[in-house]
């Protein structure tokens, strides 16, 4: 039986509310997934989540509550789910989705034939079938239930790796697609997901945490994370579908205007696109650096009646005419 391959996963931090009504959703009577074994990984929440999650396990035989030692962030907890994956499918799932029952039919179907991975999902108005596209799906996280043949010494140590992207799992679509192999993509939608979800992850900065962390931006991790591809040109397609809809230039200038300066984040874009979207950069990047060499160098200001005019550091006053 299916639900004895399936393994599945929600990951969740400090969102109760949001967690509850995905529950509610999935134990629906009419819910396809109401029977399956679902485990809740819990990193260590501490706005009741915990009592929740007892109080549905205690009704619930199918539920599973974990409670992580600490918070692991949300890297460390696609990790750990990826660590303790037995079935032969892996599905994660996050604590906020929607679902349309009516298409579980065709997940259910793919999972009986012999691929790699199965998508439940693709962005509304971008469902392609190449490997650039897919991979950028797979950055949401339930887009994908990953063949666990896949998660091998290698993929978790190529993960660890990569959490700072906050796309380890990342380190399983590269090893499937290093490998040419099979991805499933619905028709139609079972997951329900939007793009601008996608797009709008703010990292909430910690005293003390590793500056890569507090100054992280969504698409240095993406392109940092598709290093994994072997095949050139395929990296580089996926650098050119960053943004869906937009080419590598509007998806490098959202970047520019996101990242706010951290060299680290533009040194990673830098070193893993090709010449072609490195001149595409420079173009963009050199007016504005000249621009900010410029003001650093040279500006006047009105004071107290007064033009205060710098150079180089140097502070000249010049009287305004009356």
């Amino acid at each position: 039986m299916l639900k004895d391959d399936l393994e599945i996963i929600i990951i969740t931090f400090n969102r109760k509310n949001k967690l509850q009504k995905t529950l509610d959703k999935l134990l629906l009577p009419e819910s396809p997934l109401k029977d399956y074994e679902i485990k809740i990984l819990n990193n260590h929440s501490t706005d009741g989540t915990t009592e929740l999650l007892e109080e549905y396990a205690s009704r619930y035989s199918n539920l599973k509550h974990i409670v992580n030692n600490k918070n692991l962030g949300i890297a460390g907890n696609i990790i750990k789910a990826m660590e303790i994956a037995s079935k032969k499918w892996l599905w994660v799932l996050c604590d906020d989705d929607d679902y349309d029952f009516s298409n579980w039919g065709e997940i259910e179907n793919a999972l009986k034939q012999d691929y790699d991975i199965v998508h439940t999902t693709y962005t509304e108005g971008f469902r392609n079938e190449t490997y650039p596209y897919l991979i950028n799906e797979e950055a949401f996280i339930p887009t994908a239930i990953y063949n666990t043949k896949h998660i091998t010494e290698l993929t978790m140590n190529n993960a660890y790796i990569m959490a700072y992207t906050l796309l380890p799992h990342h380190a399983i679509g590269g090893k499937v697609i290093n490998e040419n192999g099979k991805i499933f993509v619905p028709k139609n939608r079972f997951v329900l997901q939007s793009y601008d979800d996608k797009n709008n992850f703010k990292r909430i900065p910690r005293k003390g945490m590793y500056h890569r962390l507090d100054n992280f931006q969504l698409l240095a991790g993406y392109i940092s994370a598709y290093q994994i591809i072997e095949d050139p040109e395929i990296r580089y397609q996926c650098c050119n579908t960053l943004c869906l809809g937009q080419d590598f230039r509007g998806s490098m200038l959202w970047f520019l205007h996101e990242n706010h300066g951290d060299l680290y984040n533009l040194s990673d874009v830098f070193l893993g696109i090709n010449n072609k979207q490195k001149l595409i950069l420079l173009k963009i990047l050199c007016p504005r650096v000249f621009k900010s060499i410029y003001q650093s160098i040279f500006s006047i200001k009105n004071r107290d009646g007064f033009k205060v005019i710098t150079i180089l550091g140097h502070k000249f006053k010049i009287k305004k005419k009356n």
